[in-house]
């Protein structure tokens, strides 16, 4: 196959164009609209127009999800997240780096597998993204995923029963719309991939990805404690301005490092599925 530099062209107006629109928005820094940019021109100069689609999609639902009732959120936003608010560059490469490596491995070897694990990556942080959002407006405390005993509320490693539901709705929004955009957009990449089949395995390795996400969240994420405000935080130095220190995980583990590493789990399990799954 050869390169079409109008494809690439098509891929840089459409993510431009969108990435303005959402930067206005105080939803990107000028990091991550130079990310989110790079990203969809290489996604639909190598993969095609249902691959930026589905990167639009996870990317606009999340951010609308960003947005949702902030007060509820404000706490967890100021006191726990190392980064809150608009995403920047590494944020943008840790949920989405991965999809721009699928689609040149697609371009250069078009096989369906590229493109389930490419949609397995996006429902992984969909679901997380999802999970992590709504979760925060649920009224039960969230419960450590690997011993359930009750922790704040956006502490890493949380989960809640409203979170979990929005985790699963997360995941199959992204199979719905890889679906559906492969149907409309490319015909030649839909007859590659029976639809139904292909529901159910993104929407369980979304789920996966996002469950992986959280156990991470939970063991090797850095975790710090702030002793002025006695409280525990994913920030090096608390809002309050005191140096934190590290209570659990690995100091070099921040939340970029748990996103991509689920994103990756999201995929392999789509492609297993995708490979294995009668």
């Amino acid at each position: 196959m050869e390169l079409d530099a109008m494809n690439f062209l098509a891929g840089f107006v459409i993510s431009g164009a969108v990435a303005f629109v959402i930067e206005r928005r105080n939803v990107l820094t000028l990091g991550g609209t130079v990310g989110a940019l790079a990203l969809g021109t290489s996604v639909y100069g190598l993969g095609g127009p249902a691959w930026l689609g589905v990167v639009l999609a996870f990317f606009l639902s999340s951010s609308a999800l960003s947005n949702l009732f902030p007060s509820r959120k404000e706490e967890a936003n100021r006191e726990i997240y190392e980064k809150a608010g608009a995403r920047d560059f590494w944020q943008v490469v840790a949920n989405g780096g991965l999809s721009s490596l699928l689609a040149a491995a697609y371009f250069i070897q078009p096989q369906p597998v590229f493109f389930l694990a490419f949609l397995g990556v996006l429902a992984a942080v969909n679901a997380d993204t999802w999970a992590t959002e709504i979760g925060m407006l649920s009224n039960a405390p969230p419960r450590l995923l690997t011993n359930m005993r009750r922790v704040d509320m956006g502490r890493s490693g949380g989960i809640t029963l409203l979170g979990t539901i929005a985790s699963v709705g997360g995941a199959l929004f992204i199979a719905i719309i890889g679906v559906a955009l492969s149907l409309l957009l490319q015909p030649s990449l839909a007859a590659s991939i029976p639809a139904r089949k292909v529901a159910l395995i993104i929407t369980l390795g979304g789920f996966l990805g996002a469950m992986f996400d959280s156990l991470l969240g939970a063991t090797v994420q850095a975790q710090f404690y702030c002793h002025s405000c006695r409280k525990g935080t994913e920030q090096r130095t608390h809002r309050c301005g005191t140096k934190t220190i590290r209570s659990s995980g690995l100091d070099f583990v921040d939340n970029d490092v748990v996103n991509m590493l689920s994103s990756v789990f999201g995929g392999v399990a789509a492609a297993v599925l995708f490979l294995y799954l009668p």
